[in-house]
């Protein structure tokens, strides 16, 4: 319900839509995380350990995306970009290459919005300015149109897709799977010598 309040309020519109696919991703990864052998309980243990990323850091990453929203364009879309290239560089360093390929995909989607003037171009029609303050319908001369949303989805999934929300959404399923999984136990040289005895 509040999902499907928050995506008839403009001003919550991107949020709601955000959410609701971040939370079908987080079931699809779930369901691969259960095919692959991972367990419920080893995804409580990973995530009572606290997040991937500090507190601290993110705390300023949502102070950068506040001020994005409160500033002008082009720094409302310009503060989002240095975020991630700055995130991105810290995951790779850390090797959380899940994470990385996320905010590849986001900055891919906030480079396209910005150089189209703060909307997501969108291809195909349907699409009315008038009734969306963060789509506009695709051109001729839309710039970084290869990033733009172009493909259609299937069921649950509404409407299209862009490169950057197929990188997103395969980084979600890829980084709860991987939580969940059971880290390899290793053999105890005292174990390893029973197995050569017997």
């Amino acid at each position: 319900m509040l999902l499907a309040l928050a995506w008839r309020t403009p001003a919550l519109e991107l949020g709601a839509v955000r959410v609701a696919d971040a939370a079908l991703m987080t079931d699809a990864g779930i369901a691969i995380g259960f095919l692959f052998g991972g367990t419920a309980s080893q995804l409580r243990e990973r995530i009572k350990r606290g997040p991937l990323i500090p507190a601290r850091y993110l705390l300023c990453g949502v102070g950068f995306l506040i001020a994005g929203n409160l500033l002008p364009s082009p720094i409302s879309w310009g503060l989002p970009l240095v975020l991630g290239v700055i995130v991105g560089v810290w995951t790779i360093r850390h090797r959380l290459f899940a994470l990385s390929l996320g905010v590849l995909g986001a900055l891919s989607n906030e480079l396209v919005r910005g150089v189209n003037g703060g909307r997501m171009p969108v291809e195909g029609a349907g699409i009315d300015p008038s009734e969306t303050h963060i789509y506009v319908a695709a051109t001729p001369h839309t710039s970084l149109a290869w990033l733009d949303d172009r493909f259609h989805l299937f069921p649950p999934f509404p409407g299209t897709a862009s490169i950057g929300d197929i990188a997103l959404a395969v980084a979600v399923v890829w980084l709860v799977a991987g939580l969940m999984a059971v880290p390899k136990e290793t053999t105890r040289p005292a174990d390893a010598e029973e197995a050569t005895a017997a």
